[in-house]
């Protein structure tokens, strides 16, 4: 059977993402004994011409549609995607007579709405890939089959494919995305308040041994000349074993490379972040989220201020760079809190800070429940596909927008998306002048008069 596997998603900034779940669709598909292609729609001037041309060249008898994300999940420009993914169904139905499967995170936490709203033949939730295959197989043999597909045994129970890259263009997302995404297990055990990796991926964490890491690091640095990557896992210090073992494995092999990951700003042993900067790591995105113990609690983090701080130090000791990203407006949030989380922030000496206004409300999440509990939402169904976001009752939002944007003028190392994110000719430049790596990593360099000066007169 001919499967045509569409990578919907059309932002390209800050980063084009290189679409590692069509990919795996596509491997699956490849492996279950279809014939394969793909589009992506991030590298497609004209969309209308070239998918219709692709529907027309291949005529698929399946159409996979991978969604990644819902919108841009920011309160001051909020950009909802679902035109995009009409436009893209509206083509597939005038060119095609293919049957039409919606996958991905961004279709996962609204099947039913998008169902209704996109009308396609099936919807495929979660991970998977076990039911993937089962569902191409009795669409092949004209079975009558469930419109949703549920994720194999209620979770993440599968390790991440190994995937096949070759799918998508992965030279032109790291000559202009700066590095490659890779993963290393699965799953999150935490239960922040806001957060849907649980329910996508299932609280049980499964990660994958270190020798088959190591593996695919080998293989993308040799096939595609990668040596920037980022590691995707919703935690990756989840276990620091995992991290150990996968830190010790590259430095066992010499396999240099730079990378770049999520982690939690906590740990047990001090020993990791010397293991991780041997092993090649350049910088952390902290998950922080708030820097004052009621907003940490309110969020549900399982972490404390003095946690975060001496975490910050054993970077800064490593020398490795890290960015907080926070989101302000929290349950209780209050403008001493918010002062709070600054002052502490200020004083972890970060390389960077991602700060959100406004929580986006999806569901399936605390937060979810709490907004129906308190009256902030009438009904669930309002919690939908359209931006939507929490920002606490009584917390003067201009104040904290006015607050936020003087932060950001004293110190330039403050990013606040949608209010002061760096400019689409600036992205360009920087990966023309070949800078690879997470964009924020150079916000060092915003600072550097300020750091000669204060050394002078330290001095």
């Amino acid at each position: 059977m001919k499967v045509l596997v569409i990578s919907a998603n059309r932002k390209l900034f800050p980063d084009p993402v290189y679409p590692l779940g069509a990919a795996g669709v596509a491997t699956i598909a490849r492996d279950s004994g279809h014939e394969v292609d793909t589009f992506d729609c991030n590298f497609a001037p004209d969309l209308e011409r070239d998918l219709s041309l692709k529907l027309r060249e291949f005529q698929p008898q399946v159409i996979a549609i991978s969604m990644r994300n819902v919108d841009n999940t920011t309160l001051t420009r909020p950009q909802s995607f679902l035109p995009d993914y009409q436009g893209i169904m509206g083509i597939c139905r005038t060119h095609s007579a293919a049957k039409i499967i919606l996958g991905g995170s961004g279709f996962s936490l609204f099947p039913e709405v998008f169902l209704e709203r996109l009308k396609p033949d099936y919807g495929v939730i979660g991970n998977a890939e076990q039911s993937l295959a089962d569902l191409l197989s009795g669409i092949e043999q004209g079975h009558s089959l469930n419109h949703l597909i549920y994720p194999d045994q209620n979770g993440a129970t599968e390790k991440p494919l190994m995937v096949d890259r070759s799918f998508f263009d992965l030279r032109k997302y790291y000559e202009l995305g700066g590095l490659i995404n890779i993963q290393t297990q699965r799953g999150c055990a935490f239960k922040c308040a806001y957060c849907t990796y649980p329910f996508l991926e299932g609280y049980r964490l499964v990660g994958r041994a270190a020798g088959a890491v190591v593996d695919e690091f080998e293989y993308l640095q040799e096939k595609f000349a990668s040596k920037y990557f980022f590691i995707v896992d919703s935690v990756f210090n989840h276990s620091e074993k995992h991290v150990l073992d996968i830190c010790n494995e590259l430095v066992r092999r010499n396999v240099r490379i730079k990378w770049s990951a999520y982690l939690r700003p906590k740990y047990k042993d001090a020993a990791i972040f010397p293991a991780m900067k041997e092993a090649g790591c350049r910088s952390i995105e902290l998950g922080t989220d708030a820097l004052a113990e009621p907003t940490l609690q309110s969020f549900a983090k399982s972490f404390t201020v003095d946690d975060v701080l001496q975490f910050c130090g054993q970077c800064r000791r490593a020398g490795i760079a890290f960015c907080h990203s926070l989101i302000f407006g929290a349950p209780g949030e209050t403008a001493q809190t918010v002062e709070t989380t600054v002052r502490n922030i200020q004083a972890s000496r970060p390389t960077a800070v991602l700060a959100f206004l406004g929580t986006r409300i999806l569901p399936n999440t605390p937060l979810a429940e709490h907004c129906l509990q308190s009256g902030y939402v009438r009904k669930a169904a309002d919690i939908g596909i359209e931006p939507l976001f929490y920002v606490q009752p009584g917390l003067d939002q201009d104040w904290l927008l006015n607050y936020l944007r003087r932060v950001a003028r004293v110190d330039k190392r403050w990013i606040i998306p949608g209010v002061t994110t760096p400019r689409v000719f600036t992205q360009k430049l920087m990966r023309l002048l070949n800078r690879r790596g997470l964009l924020w990593e150079f916000k060092k360099y915003a600072t550097f008069g300020q750091r000669v000066r204060e050394k002078l007169l330290r001095n």
